[in-house]
């Protein structure tokens, strides 16, 4: 071959790899820093890094948390950011959502956990339950229908963007006919209640453990009227009691509440009275773990076969 052919020959081999290397896509890469983020129960607007050389999405994993994690550009290309609010929470427990953000066939996710409010009230725990000695009475006296009533909480729910705790009883000894009385949350020393069987679905206080003596006061049974406040010591720890009165009839009281626990008549419905039927909390549970025993009773279930007439 002569030299000339030789040198375009050769020419003609660089141009095409040049072409070549030119045309050859560049790998796609997506960088996430961030992965695990804890917001405070006040809420926060993130603004979270995103390291690409392409378009990429960013979606909730769990749909059902858009109540409270919003995404505000949920489509970029390259590098950006990702600007998420997340509200105020009112829920009784910690909650998370998970970002999953895509870019071709790469992925990665981002966890955001948000910390529960600070209460002193723990009335709502999943850990706690409480044993309820229910019975009647006849006109002269024969004390009839008696039963125990078992409470505890199981599983939340979300309702108009506010979590609760599942509240269920039953009163039978093996827990096997279990019923859904409703939702409970807490905030701020207020306990409120959203009950199964009430329609539409309202809301009531059931507790306001920042109340003093001489406050009036309104649950779901009325108005009431704060007679004293002092402290007991259950298991070990002082706890707040507070003795409660009817407003038309100060002098007589109707319920004893205690910080933590609730009222020791009936959790669900404090302050109730009604002719010829009696409430007592015969026993509190936490963890397992029997906290309080009521002193008139010497065990946590009873019914018509072993209560003591």
């Amino acid at each position: 071959m002569k030299p000339t052919l030789k040198l375009t020959a050769l020419l003609l081999f660089f141009a095409a790899s040049l072409v070549s290397c030119k045309d050859k896509p560049e790998k796609l890469f997506l960088v996430v820093s961030q992965t695990q983020i804890t917001v405070p129960v006040e809420g926060k607007t993130l603004s979270i890094p995103v390291s690409s050389n392409g378009e990429w999405t960013v979606i909730l994993e769990n749909a059902e948390t858009e109540s409270w994690c919003t995404i505000e550009n949920p489509t970029g290309v390259g590098p950006s950011h990702i600007t998420v609010t997340i509200t105020r929470s009112t829920a009784a427990t910690t909650r998370s959502t998970t970002l999953k953000i895509t870019s071709g066939k790469l992925s990665r996710l981002v966890t955001i956990t948000q910390t529960p409010p600070i209460t002193t009230n723990t009335i709502v725990n999943c850990n706690s339950s409480w044993a309820t000695l229910f019975s009647q009475r006849m006109a002269f006296g024969v004390i009839y229908n008696i039963t125990t009533i078992y409470t505890y909480f199981d599983g939340d729910s979300i309702v108009d963007g506010i979590w609760y705790k599942k509240v269920f009883t039953y009163r039978d000894r093996l827990g096997e006919n279990v019923s859904f009385r409703g939702l409970m949350r807490e905030q701020e020393k207020k306990t409120y209640f959203i009950s199964a069987s009430y329609r539409p679905i309202t809301e009531f206080l059931l507790y306001d453990f920042s109340l003093e003596e001489g406050e009036i006061f309104e649950n779901l049974n009325g108005q009431f009227y704060v007679m004293a406040v002092d402290s007991i010591e259950i298991n070990g720890s002082m706890r707040k009691r507070m003795r409660i009165s009817r407003t038309w009839y100060p002098g007589v009281e109707i319920d004893t509440w205690i910080e933590g626990m609730g009222s020791l008549r009936q959790l669900l419905s404090p302050c109730w009275t009604g002719t010829g039927v009696a409430h007592c909390l015969l026993c509190y549970f936490q963890n397992g773990e029997l906290i309080y025993k009521s002193p008139d009773y010497s065990e946590c279930y009873y019914d018509e076969d072993n209560f003591p007439f």
